[in-house]
């Protein structure tokens, strides 16, 4: 493809518009459909011991502290293709290093658990958020956003979105920023730190050049390497480089010919090498892109599936190269989750995401109060009613006895809040 150039714009401006439709030639179409990983036989086999070493003990080791190759060890093959197989708002338990299960859930505009139907506060769209250029009001919003995400026991957010505004009939332009590299990773830094800072991750969303919503899993973006570095994946750049963004959710579209979780040059040449991410990657809802996807997209740096497929176990312990790049996306699941709120009580293997916030709690002590002192009145009034009763009263200082008890309670539950009414 000649791309149009400013050093050279006759040489390289279209004289012509392209053809409505073209027909793909064989190797274009060889080349959307390969996705095999490259099987190196020198790589050793992975072992296994037990250092009786927890996930607890790890919170603030560097990524490449000794002591996680002792924790990896203790792991089985089962429980990492269980991890990276289930990772569908959630990251499941590892009971071998007591791994809690995280709950995780959609954004990027408030909490959105489709699949638990806790619907938290909704903020404004990220588009509106850009358009006030106030990283400080990113950041506090970010904060806010955590903060209720930890009162629902939640560890991970599906947000905030970074790409690129490429056409105005995106479906997804109301969870991005702006049509401006510089400025999407700014805010979204700040939006990030935000949240990061009250102990829940979140998944920068969604690498890279997602254009658009319909058929989506079958679009192929292109671009050349200057634009991709200095418009599309800036963004992501700054937000991981800069300001230590731990998470990442991938797109659905290919770019050029290659599905972006197959991508190895992008995935773990640029991200991983280059910008030096320890964090865990994970897909958005896929579909079925082929028989391998699972182990390839492993071998290129994909550390997660949010779908319900399922690594071929077999055939990874067939791999000693599957075997330790298995190991190795195991190894940035366990280091973001160490890290996270997810080892402070705040998730559990019993998947509850749905708490009671304290000041619901104080209500309720202040109702047991009220009505502990509602019915303690009314049980002395009975008292005093049957006493009453038993000397005999008239009938006319009965009734009026009554009335008075009913005039009470009925001033009781008057003031009673309407939950508890109910």
């Amino acid at each position: 493809v000649t791309y149009v150039s400013r050093a050279d714009w006759a040489g390289t401006m279209p004289a012509r518009r392209a053809p409505r439709s073209r027909e793909a030639k064989a190797e274009i179409v060889s080349a959307q459909t390969a996705d095999e990983y490259a099987n190196d036989p020198g790589d050793p086999d992975i072992t296994y011991a037990d250092h009786g070493l927890t996930l607890a003990d790890m919170g603030g080791l560097a990524y490449e502290d000794p002591q996680w190759e002792k924790l990896l060890e203790q792991v089985s093959v089962e429980e990492m293709t269980n991890l990276l197989s289930n990772g569908g708002w959630c990251t499941e338990t590892v009971a071998s290093v007591g791994k809690p299960y995280c709950t995780e859930v959609d954004g990027p505009n408030g909490i959105n658990n489709i699949m638990a139907g806790v619907t938290g506060n909704q903020y404004t769209g990220q588009s509106v958020l850009g358009c006030t250029w106030n990283r400080e009001l990113a950041g506090r919003m970010g904060e806010t956003y955590a903060r209720e995400a930890a009162a629902y026991h939640i560890s991970g957010l599906y947000a905030p979105g970074l790409n690129i505004f490429r056409s105005p009939f995106s479906g997804r332009n109301y969870e991005y920023f702006s049509e401006d590299g510089f400025h999407t990773g700014k805010m979204a830094a700040a939006e990030i730190q935000g949240i990061q800072s009250q102990g829940v991750y979140c998944y920068a969303k969604h690498f890279a050049v997602n254009d658009q919503e319909t058929n989506r899993v079958k679009i192929n973006t292109f671009s050349n390497e200057q634009a991709a570095r200095q418009i599309y994946l800036r963004p992501f750049e700054i937000a991981v480089r800069d300001y230590g963004c731990n998470t990442m959710m991938l797109s659905m579209n290919c770019i050029g010919m290659t599905w972006v979780g197959h991508h190895r040059n992008l995935l773990d040449n640029i991200v991983r090498g280059e910008w030096g991410f320890e964090g865990m990657i994970n897909t958005d809802t896929q579909g079925n892109f082929g028989a391998d996807i699972n182990d390839t997209a492993v071998w290129a740096g994909t550390d997660m599936f949010l779908s319900a497929q399922t690594l071929d176990e077999t055939e990874v312990r067939g791999s000693p190269t599957m075997m330790n790049e298995l190991r190795e996306a195991a190894h940035h699941i366990l280091y973001v989750t160490a890290n996270s709120n997810g080892m402070n009580g705040i998730s559990n293997s019993t998947r509850i995401v749905n708490i009671t916030p304290p000041w619901v709690m104080w209500l309720v002590a202040a109702n047991v109060a009220v009505i502990g002192g509602a019915l303690a009145g009314l049980a002395l009034n009975i008292r005093r009613t049957v006493r009453n009763m038993r000397k005999k009263v008239s009938i006319d200082t009965m009734t009026s006895v009554t009335n008075a008890n009913a005039t009470r309670f009925a001033i009781y539950f008057a003031i009673l809040p309407t939950p508890l009414k109910k």
